[in-house]
């Protein structure tokens, strides 16, 4: 029986994922035994995932069944246990908690938590073969105080996409991640770190993504990541956005 507390696998989700890609279980287990010579979960533990929600029992099974399924390994949680909490939040509440079922919690907290590599690449391509795509850009203090517009132009059609964002004071190495944008097919969804709200736009057959972020009064750097290519660039719009908090 799973804790209250544990996070869960999305089936609804997953299980469409896998119908999409696949038709089903068996030829997803074809494919993880192509993709991986160093072991592949047997049958009935996988059906196990998608009967009771119980997530892999480790993270580079995850990872690698997140892979199979061209979807980030963030999205394929249900973060239920923790509803008003936003996806890393839930994450740094329960990896501070000394239990044993929570190990997948601190694991993916080493590889999207603060860091001077962030997001963890070294981690994610030892364990999926997978890399981050990553664009950065500054801010110098020229315009301090203000909302900065992005346009994120996705170079995949795979639904659903996500971006973590996070930021670099001038005078520090480590990256702070505080934000996520997801990119669904009934729309995007802005998620805080660290804050309580979650964003919705619904938009449809969206072709870029429009999300503003805060410069405030310091130079920092700032780097945007995902495991689907895109383009990222700023612009100037007048139409409103959905924002990250200041």
């Amino acid at each position: 029986m799973l804790s209250k507390l544990q996070f869960r696998l999305n089936i609804e989700r997953a299980s469409e994922l896998v119908e999409h890609r696949f038709g089903g279980v068996r030829k997803l287990l074809d494919a993880w035994a192509t993709s991986y010579s160093d072991g592949v979960p047997d049958r009935s533990t996988v059906y196990g995932w998608f009967k009771t929600g119980r997530l892999p029992r480790s993270l580079s099974w995850l990872l690698r069944l997140a892979y199979l399924l061209d979807c980030d390994p963030v999205l394929l949680i249900d973060f239920g246990c923790f509803p008003k909490a936003s996806h890393l939040d839930a994450v740094l509440r329960s990896a501070v908690m000394d239990l044993p079922e929570f190990t997948i919690q601190k694991e993916l907290l080493e590889l999207y938590g603060p860091q001077d590599d962030w997001p963890s690449s070294p981690r994610l391509k030892s364990l999926s073969g997978q890399s981050w795509y990553i664009c950065e850009f500054e801010h110098h203090g020229k315009q301090p105080n203000t909302y900065q517009t992005l346009e994120i132009a996705p170079q995949t059609k795979v639904r659903p996409l996500a971006w973590y964002f996070a930021y670099r004071p001038g005078q520090s190495d480590l990256w702070r991640p505080y934000g996520m944008l997801t990119l669904e097919y009934s729309g995007v969804v802005l998620n805080n770190f660290y804050a309580p709200d979650l964003r919705q736009q619904a938009m449809e057959n969206v072709a870029k993504v429009y999300a503003s972020t805060w410069f405030g009064f310091s130079p920092c750097s700032f780097r945007v990541a995902s495991v689907h290519p895109f383009a990222l660039r700023l612009i100037e719009r007048d139409e409103p956005n959905i924002r990250f908090s200041a």
